[in-house]
């Protein structure tokens, strides 16, 4: 931010005649937050948070069901004192994912991150045409019987090869929620890279049980 603003102050001094404006180039279809993705991102991420005292590097967000098209969104995050997500600073991606992905990392708490500025993150929003292997996921008797119907925001915890090693619902009546746990427990997800070697990650799902069907299904978040 300095340097940008000592550019700014001397600009004025160092500017060069000027030339006609350029012939206007044909849209490249490339992300609309940013212009270009840092070259190695992920290895100057990765340096950038082992570099912190202490060191805290964020594992990549899985986000499935994000709509028809998946694609990356990266960002830097702000941490309130209780490890919450207090501020999202996009810095890659498509505005559409963007706005998928903000509210949706919204629901992780990182005690270890409490207080901290400006932290990386990665995440992967999975499109309609990425493959999870999921199972089905039953309406408890118990909840139909009650009339208990409504939406688990859970968080699983992925392995390197894709496996679920963790389920944590963070939402939903606590019949929904256990059966959201068993199923996602026996879900794999598309392994993802940090740099050239897969890497752990945390997956966001949703999943709505409502009372005319027997199963829940996953929510599209890009509503």
């Amino acid at each position: 931010m300095l340097v940008l603003a000592v550019f700014f102050l001397l600009a004025p001094f160092f500017q060069q005649p000027q030339q006609p404006p350029p012939p206007p180039q044909p849209n490249s279809g490339r992300p609309a937050a940013v212009a270009n993705r840092p070259s190695q991102y992920d290895t100057v991420a990765a340096e950038a948070g082992a570099a912190l005292k202490p060191p805290l590097v964020l594992p990549p967000i899985i986000i499935a069901s994000a709509g028809p098209h998946g694609g990356e969104v990266d960002m830097n995050i702000d941490f309130d004192s209780d490890g919450r997500i207090a501020h999202i600073e996009p810095t890659y991606g498509k505005q559409t994912l963007v706005k998928t992905a903000s509210p949706a990392v919204k629901f992780l708490s990182v005690p270890a991150a409490a207080g901290r500025k400006g932290i990386a993150l990665r995440v992967f929003l999975l499109g309609r045409n990425d493959r999870i292997k999921t199972v089905p996921i039953p309406y408890p008797s118990a909840a139909a019987d009650a009339k208990i119907t409504g939406t688990v925001v859970a968080v699983a915890f992925v392995s390197p090869q894709g496996s679920v090693t963790e389920v944590n619902p963070l939402s939903g009546n606590p019949l929904l929620r256990a059966s959201a746990h068993d199923a996602v427990m026996q879900w794999t997800f598309p392994p993802v890279a940090r740099g050239s070697a897969r890497t752990e990650s945390y997956a966001i799902v949703a999943i709505n049980f409502t009372a005319d069907s027997d199963e829940g299904s996953l929510v599209d978040l890009s509503n």
